[in-house]
């Protein structure tokens, strides 16, 4: 038996051995109280003894597990022509037609719900439930029977049972011819064969199968006769024996006679000196040497049994020499030529393993280690460095200095540590300056004595990669913006030897901190100056246009005034005239209506113009910007705003903003004012949560709806929001607060008015998940628009 094979020992055996033995297994029954009968049986089976004894083994077992106590266990064989079946029966729990049908069908299943189906299981049973194996290994064996030759066609593994009434387990082998069949068979093969010959051996066969099936029968019949030998001798026949054994011979010598290249040596159970076989052995003949030591066994014993000395002497001489060649250990004296060579390899396996250990720890050393903590130290130094930079351009700013005295002095400060690090003549950097569109150097202690720097400085600013000069002593660095977005100008060293590559790639790295340097405290900090100058001019230029509007307010306020009281006589002055034209007058008092009704046309028109004008004239600064606007605009910019104000903010909001993809008609200006007061409305209550903008289209209209979950109001606190109360809108300083909404209602009536598609509304309510919603709607961009 080898792992994953199964190797088949088939022999003829009385089936009443094995029940012996299983007979004395009763103790087992006996603790469980059960009753186990073994019936006697004369049947013989050709099959493996040893697996014949653990299937029915395996069997008894199951049924001795799943029988209850006084149950009863019977195993009994029955024979018929062509096999013998071996059942083993109990009338214990029984197995559904599920379980059968899974134990013989299936092969592999859960063994731990076999037998428990429709029975109450007690936890004992549950307990003592096997892996299932012992049922698989008898299918198999039953399988491996099947597929090894025609005559275990027969075999057959099943299971008959019922729930409640037990069960029965059964395998078929095919049925064995007795002991005195056998020897009767052996009789009529030594007649037949009439003491055969190495001389007498029949022809061969004409072809290649036909001589394998003839090397085959030769030893399938000497084994035969080697078994027919045995039982000769145990029933102390013990010339039939020898009889036996000389078939024997003669078939092997058959085989050799056919199979050898030279056959000249002939196996015989009498003569003098080394045996046939063992010159065999010597050549590497290929025979069935384990029938040879069977017989020479069988023959020797069936020699001393009748005192036939000579030829039980080269007999027990030829088995005892035989046996040694085949028990012998052939891989002993490799083994001892393998310890040699291992204990010669060993010593200086240890001294390689130690040249080996020390000539990688200094080519770890020289290779890697070394140029590691170099690495390390000028590392350092750059630190150093770039601590000093720092330290001196903070000072340089407070004093208030211009961005070529700070680099300068930055520069002189810092280029004793750098000149510890790389011995150099003098080192700086050329900025771009925008405002000048120029480059513009700063060095320290001198400018580089090369004529050609201005090349390689503008040549690196354009091209944004290092270069180098040509004896390789001048080294010049790009200074890239955080992003890499724009160059900001180059860093230029001029070193006393040429620059090895790692003090290239430090000085690099030295471009990237003084680029960083530069753009924050150099011209981040110009252009916040710059900046504050633009907020004051645009304070003034607001103030300015809050001033000339307030005039212009005022204008219109008094022309609109004129147009009215100058305009309100007029109209009925010229009806009344035209009534007394229609009531008939004389001609001369007609012609004078008339001239006087003209007059009076006229100087209504031109005050009319005049005055109108001039209220065009001022309203045009101020009208209604209306245009077409998209809405993912918007929406933008009130994440922006968020972003801006939760920076500012205590507490953080969160905006989350579903919109579609769609334009509407309004001032760009006033809607964004209209965001960013609801934005507003919703900072000015300090508590963190999330807002929700939703924007879709509602037939002619945008609906936006922006919903506050932080808070809930009542619908009336949501009615009183586009109102004005003063008890509401009073702060705790005297001054308004919440009129955001009132903004944003004026907001949307003013787009109601101007964009000429009424419909535009505001309104608050409560949102479906908590808090409320305040939603807007504003027109669509129709579709001649869009065109």
């Amino acid at each position: 038996m080898r792992q994953g094979t199964l190797s088949l020992n088939v022999e003829t055996f009385a089936l009443e051995e094995l029940f012996a033995i299983l007979a004395k297994g009763r103790k087992a029954f006996d603790a469980k109280h059960q009753t186990l009968d073994v019936c006697p049986t004369t049947a013989w089976v050709k099959a493996d003894k040893a697996l014949t004894l653990f299937m029915i083994n395996t069997l008894m077992e199951n049924a001795r597990k799943y029988t209850p106590e006084g149950g009863r266990v019977e195993v009994k064989a029955v024979e018929t022509d062509a096999y013998v079946e071996i059942s083993v029966t109990d009338n214990g729990r029984g197995l559904s037609e599920a379980d059968v049908d899974r134990i013989v069908n299936e092969k592999v299943y859960d063994p731990a719900t076999i037998g428990l189906d429709g029975t109450d299981a007690d936890e004992e049973l549950r307990r003592n439930k096997g892996s299932g194996f012992g049922l698989m290994n008898c299918k198999g064996i039953i399988e491996k029977y099947r597929k090894t030759n025609e005559l275990f066609r027969v075999c057959l593994f099943a299971v008959e049972s019922r729930p409640g009434k037990g069960s029965r387990f059964y395998f078929r082998l095919p049925r064995g011819l007795r002991r005195g069949l056998v020897c009767l068979i052996g009789v009529l093969g030594v007649c037949l064969s009439g003491g055969c010959s190495p001389s007498q051996s029949g022809a061969k066969p004409e072809s290649e199968d036909a001589a394998l099936s003839y090397y085959d029968a030769h030893l399938e019949l000497a084994a035969a006769y080697a078994d027919s030998a045995y039982y000769a001798n145990v029933y102390r026949e013990h010339r039939l024996a020898l009889a036996y054994a000389d078939s024997v011979v003669c078939y092997l010598n058959r085989h050799y006679a056919e199979k050898a290249s030279r056959p000249d040596v002939f196996m015989s159970l009498r003569g003098a000196g080394d045996a046939a076989e063992i010159l065999w052995w010597n050549e590497r003949f290929d025979t069935d040497y384990h029938v040879i030591l069977d017989v020479r066994n069988e023959a020797a014993v069936a020699a001393l049994a009748v005192k036939d000395w000579d030829t039980y002497q080269y007999n027990n001489t030829a088995y005892t020499y035989l046996y040694k060649l085949l028990s012998r250990d052939t891989s002993l004296e490799k083994y001892c030529v393998k310890m040699e060579h291992s204990s010669a390899n060993r010593v200086v396996s240890i001294i390689l393993c130690v040249a080996l250990l020390l000539v990688f720890l200094v080519g770890y050393y020289w290779l890697y280690f070394r140029h590691r903590m170099l690495y390390r130290f000028n590392l350092e130094q750059m630190l150093q460095v770039s601590q000093q930079m720092l330290r001196t351009s903070m000072n340089s700013m407070e004093a208030g200095d211009d961005w070529q005295t700070v680099w300068k002095n930055l520069l002189r400060e810092a280029f004793a540590d750098m000149n510890d690090w790389l011995p150099m003549h003098t080192w700086g950097l050329t900025v771009f300056r925008e405002e000048k569109h120029r480059m513009e150097p700063v060095f320290y202690p001198f400018l580089p004595a090369y004529t050609n720097l201005s090349h390689w400085v503008d040549e690196c600013f354009a091209t944004r990669v290092s270069l180098s000069s040509d004896d390789g002593c001048v080294g010049c660095f790009p200074l890239y913006t955080e992003d890499e977005a724009q160059c900001l100008g180059v860093f230029v060293v001029q070193a006393e030897r040429k620059l090895r590559p790692e003090e290239t790639l430090l000085l690099e790295l030295m471009a990237r901190y003084v680029s960083i340097l530069l753009m924050n405290n150099t011209i981040r900090v110009g252009q916040t100056f710059r900046d504050l100058e633009l907020m004051h001019d645009d304070k003034a230029r607001a103030r300015r246009e809050e001033a000339t509007l307030h005039i212009q307010n005022m204008v219109l306020d008094n022309c609109l005034s004129t147009i009215k009281h100058e305009t309100l006589y007029y109209p009925n002055r010229i009806k009344q005239i035209a009534d007394r034209l229609l009531g008939g007058l004389p001609y001369e008092e007609e012609v004078r209506q008339v001239k006087a009704m003209e007059e009076l046309v006229s100087y209504y028109k031109d005050v009319f113009t005049l005055l109108s004008s001039c209220a065009v004239r001022q309203l045009e600064d101020v009208t209604f910007r209306r245009q077409s606007v998209a809405v993912s605009e918007l929406v933008a910019w009130a994440v922006k705003y968020v972003k801006r104000k939760n920076k500012k903010s205590s507490f953080v909001l969160d905006l989350q903003v579903q919109a579609c993809d769609a334009r509407l008609t309004g001032d760009k200006v006033l809607l964004a004012f209209l965001m960013e007061n609801l934005l507003e409305a919703a900072y000015a209550v300090p508590e963190e949560g999330r807002l929700c903008l939703q924007v879709e289209e509602d037939e002619a209209f945008i609906r936006f709806s922006f919903i506050d979950e932080r808070r809930s109001l009542s619908q009336e606190e949501l009615n009183e929001l586009f109102y004005p109360s003063l008890e509401r809108m009073k702060g705790s300083d005297g001054r308004l607060a919440g009129t955001e909404y009132l903004v944003c209602k004026q907001i949307i009536r003013e787009h109601d008015e101007y964009t000429g598609r009424r419909g535009c509304r505001i309104n608050a309510g409560p949102a479906p998940g908590g808090g409320f919603t305040v939603w807007f709607t504003l027109p669509c961009v129709s579709k001649r628009e869009r065109v």
